[in-house]
């Protein structure tokens, strides 16, 4: 900066002091002022908030009459440069090298100061509660819910994936955040792109090669994906130091994707909320509110893994309260024939839609300490396949038994051998008497033919097929070696 130029600087810095107050940066850091002071009347900690509020008017002043000088085409340096390396060129010849340093101190203060100003006025709602009210002319205001991925997932929600362990549900969840985060088409549905967060607190170890799978397995360069991972272990419900850190995160990776982050999935529920009772309302319900002040302040859908219970009809495990207030939810089960994801829960559009899939092998190139290759899988899509019904438990082991002996669907099963594998112990019934087990057995075999799950035909038992009746009529009067279904 020439000499001219430096006065010219230092002239304007003067003017500047003695009508500060009207440069926006400070009007705006009055109003916040007027503000706090208006949401704090009522403290005690009134006097320590004004001292801080007028410190902040102080730095605001400096922020100001240094932007009033960088306006004016006075050459200069990054903040980080000049903050790191102390060199004095350009504007901080004018004010500097204390005033650098305390301009990029005050900026970091009023952050924070904002930060926690908007933690106490949500916890102040959270505590007090707070109501809208709109007339018919401002329902716009409300605004519409918007799906990232068609119709199944949607910005600014809450959802879970639940399954059995061994099921692939953080396979699904893996394959959907890429899909995702690479804006791709999802089993024939539209996707918006969007940044996605996958905390990886359940078998961290084996995210990395999951990652690296299905960037071979697609031909896609790792690098080029708006996508990170978190590890580690935090309680959601509690821990409010990491909850913070968690939005601040999502900010900055916004500001260095130049997305929005869309998803933030949270893998698993049980590890997230570290001692904690799955089984408390109380808990899951804080549970619940750290995914919603997480939603709230990055406008993401924020998404749970979590383990079915016993019976797994009634979703996930512990208290149904977190079912109850999620807009979504996707079940994954497993059987022989392969995986299903079904949408089991969806507030704003059709549920029950299903998709089944595989997992293919992929290697990764690398052997192991032991000499082996290094593999990890890659969801595959699929025909979904067929489920088993949702039964009681002894209508359900019945069913299992027909199913362990069933060696040729079309010829079925013995009756009487059937009945007889049902009427053990432990099957159908615990009772130790054989009667009490003959009738236990008697109302299940009953129930799955009424429910129409089976069909008995000549003294053989069959899985139910609705074709099976239009060949009745065909197979009247022949032996029943001679039933055919086609």
């Amino acid at each position: 900066m020439t000499e001219p130029q430096s006065n010219a600087a230092e002239a304007a810095v003067q003017g500047l002091s003695a009508n500060d107050n009207a440069h926006p940066y400070v009007r705006a850091l009055m109003r916040m002022r007027a503000e706090a002071e208006t949401e704090t009347a009522e403290r005690d900690t009134l006097g320590a908030r004004r001292e801080e509020l007028q410190d902040l008017e102080k730095d605001a002043r400096l922020l100001a009459r240094t932007i009033y000088v960088l306006e004016r085409g006075c050459e200069a340096e990054f903040f980080a440069e000049v903050h790191e390396d102390r060199r004095l060129s350009g504007w901080a010849q004018v004010v500097g090298p204390t005033k650098v340093i305390e301009l990029w101190g005050a900026m970091k203060r009023a952050v924070e100061f904002e930060d926690r100003r908007r933690a106490a006025r949500m916890e102040r709602a959270h505590q007090k509660g707070t109501l809208r009210f709109l007339h018919t002319d401002q329902l716009e205001a409300l605004g519409e819910a918007s799906d990232f991925v068609e119709n199944v997932l949607f910005d600014d929600q809450l959802s879970t994936i639940v399954g059995r362990w061994g099921s692939g549900k953080s396979f699904f969840a893996l394959d959907l955040a890429m899909h995702v985060a690479l804006g791709r088409r999802w089993r024939g549905r539209g996707v918006r792109q969007g940044g996605v967060i996958f905390i990886a607190l359940e078998g961290v170890g084996g995210i990395r090669r999951r990652f690296e799978a299905w960037c071979r397995h697609h031909n896609v360069d790792p690098a080029t994906i708006p996508i990170a991972f978190a590890d580690g272990a935090f309680d959601l419900r509690k821990d409010e130091g990491t909850k913070r850190a968690l939005v601040a995160f999502a900010k900055e990776a916004e500001r260095k994707w130049s997305v929005s982050v869309r998803w933030i999935v949270i893998d698993t529920l049980a590890r997230a909320m570290s001692g904690g009772d799955e089984n408390s309302a109380k808990d899951m319900s804080g549970f619940r509110d750290g995914m919603d002040y997480v939603r709230r302040e990055t406008g993401a859908n924020v998404c749970a893994i979590h383990h079915v219970g016993k019976d797994e009809s009634r979703g996930g495990r512990g208290s149904n309260l977190l079912i109850s207030d999620v807009d979504t939810e996707i079940t994954i089960r497993r059987n022989d024939d392969g995986h299903v994801a079904r949408l089991t829960k969806q507030k704003e559009g059709e549920d029950g839609l299903g998709w089944g899939f595989g997992l293919e092998v992929v290697d990764l190139g690398l052997t192991s300490h032991w000499g082996k290759p290094i593999t990890s899988c890659v969801v595959i899509p699929a025909d979904a396949p067929t489920e088993a019904p949702k039964l009681p438990r002894s209508e359900q082991a019945a069913y299992d038994a027909l199913c362990e002996m069933m060696r040729d669907e079309l010829r079925g099963v013995a009756e009487e051998e059937w009945r007889a594998r049902c009427r053990e112990k432990g099957r159908v019934s615990d009772a130790d008497k054989e009667a009490d087990r003959r009738r236990a057995t008697n109302r299940a075999i009953r129930a799955l033919r009424d429910k129409e799950v089976i069909d008995v035909h000549d003294g053989r038992v069959f899985k139910h097929d609705p074709r099976r009746e239009e060949f009745e009529d065909l197979s009247e009067g022949r032996d029943n070696d001679d039933f055919d279904l086609i």
